[in-house]
């Protein structure tokens, strides 16, 4: 599975809605995270999700963000956790008092007017690309005609014995320790299995370029609750792979206007002709699917319910205090270790 930084214009207040669905049709629903204005965290019930599901809340003040920012980004490091990270880069959905806004300030600073997006904010995209580059970067490994071999990693001795061929694609870690023969690097301190045929490729996670359009007009919460718009929902994905993003900060802020720039260029031609260059249609998704995962949260949900109110008191008291937890945790958020974070590094030791 590979682990991606999603950045898409931010068109409306859904837009959150179909980065969802295109995650669901993707196989990557259970993955995704978003940054999100912390305000929303404190929504009673949702909030409580959000940071259960990992969100990264933002003040949209940098100063207050950036250790917030971090904090959270370094938990989103390991490699092996599959990850779709989704950053709305104008920090503000699109209004045309907005960009209005943003257009007086692009003109008196020399930066490119643009009129169907915002300019984006960089410091926090580039700070999401400088924590998660190594991890996105991580490659993986293909083993073939595997035949026995003796290894030695920070002291550790061992040998495999498999006789037969295998055709494995599994995830490594960028560490400090390299096999020269394979050419791998393996984290420090771990037991690490090493075989004969091992062809290694890098620079697997990307950057994926979101650009969201809609037919007609936007739509509005209350439309999409109520199903009367957007008739039609278009989403140009552009795949560049991490190798590609620029090093430095101020190059990765360059390639980022530059992004949004070519983003406005796209929704100029979708406004023009309908549709985006090369445009192709999804399957739809199962209704049926739909139905029997509707029916089972409501079941769920009929069941809690149902405990909460009609069960015993110990089971009451259990309800008060995980609801008082949550929303303490969401309030300040506080975010405890999770127990198998601290397990590892006990085991390994």
């Amino acid at each position: 599975m590979e682990r991606v930084v999603l950045i898409a214009n931010h068109r409306t207040e859904v837009d959150w809605m179909y980065m969802w669905d295109l995650a669901l049709r993707k196989g990557c629903l259970g993955y995704i995270k978003f940054v999100l204005k912390s305000s929303l965290m404190k929504l009673p019930i949702f909030g409580w999700g959000f940071h259960i599901l990992e969100f990264i809340p933002v003040e949209r003040k940098w100063e207050i963000d950036e250790p917030i920012l971090r904090q959270m980004l370094s938990t989103f490091a390991n490699p092996l956790d599959p990850l779709w990270l989704a950053v709305f880069p104008e920090g503000t959905d699109f209004t045309e008092q907005k960009c209005k806004r943003n257009q007086k300030f692009a003109a008196e600073n020399g930066l490119p007017v643009l009129k169907n997006v915002l300019l984006p904010k960089t410091k926090g995209f580039c700070t999401c690309l400088e924590i998660l580059r190594g991890s996105l970067d991580a490659g993986c490994y293909s083993v073939f005609n595997v035949e026995t071999k003796q290894f030695e990693v920070n002291g550790i001795h061992g040998n495999e014995n498999i006789n037969k061929p295998l055709a494995v694609t599994s995830r490594v870690i960028s560490a400090m320790v390299t096999w020269e023969r394979c050419g791998v690097e393996f984290p420090v301190g771990n037991l690490i299995k090493l075989y004969a045929g091992i062809s290694y490729e890098k620079g697997l996670g990307s950057i994926y370029d979101i650009t969201i359009a809609y037919k007609h007009r936007c739509p509005s919460f209350v439309d999409n609750l109520c199903g009367v718009d957007p008739s039609e929902v278009h989403i140009h994905v552009q795949r560049i792979p991490i190798k590609e993003m620029p090093l430095s900060e101020s190059e990765a802020a360059t390639w980022l206007i530059n992004a949004f720039q070519h983003k406005d260029e796209l929704l100029s031609q979708f406004v023009a002709e309908g549709h985006f260059p090369q445009q192709g249609i999804e399957e739809e998704l199962s209704t049926f699917k739909g139905l029997v995962n509707f029916s089972v949260v409501v079941a769920l949900t009929g069941i809690f319910v149902f405990l909460t109110f009609c069960s015993s008191i110990w089971f009451k008291i259990y309800i008060g205090f995980a609801c008082a937890y949550l929303s303490f945790a969401t309030y300040l958020n506080f975010r405890p270790l999770p127990v198998l974070g601290i397990g590892k590094p006990m085991l390994c030791n």
